[in-house]
């Protein structure tokens, strides 16, 4: 294959996001083992365990994670990204099914939109 075209498509590869998302529950066993198959930026697997009633979603890519997470008790949601290391409550209510308002938030975005 021709260096040319070999470049752009590592590239691409390199910079393709990936999204998911935690529904809250009651129990609070909203368990998820993270990898690098997960969020091209995890290195090192690591177990996530929500709080009771919480859940998130989150997108990542190589250089940047970004997530949208709040209470189903409660009322708004809270976005942070990893470009700034910023939490902030957002301007939109939380889901009182799923404990997030954005289920895969920009991946240039501050976790809210």
């Amino acid at each position: 294959m021709n260096a040319k075209f070999l470049i752009p498509l590592l590239l691409a590869a390199a910079t393709t996001a990936q999204a998911g998302t935690l529904t809250a529950n009651s129990a609070g066993t909203s368990d998820a083992s993270f990898d690098n198959a997960d969020c091209s930026m995890v290195q090192t697997s690591f177990n996530l365990k929500l709080s009771q009633n919480v859940g998130a979603g989150w997108t990542c890519n190589s250089t940047t994670a970004v997530v949208n997470t709040g209470s189903t008790k409660g009322s708004k949601s809270y976005g942070g990204s990893t470009a700034g290391g910023t939490v902030a409550k957002c301007g939109s209510d939380v889901s009182t099914t799923n404990g997030y308002s954005v289920a895969a938030p920009s991946i240039t975005g501050d976790g809210c939109s």
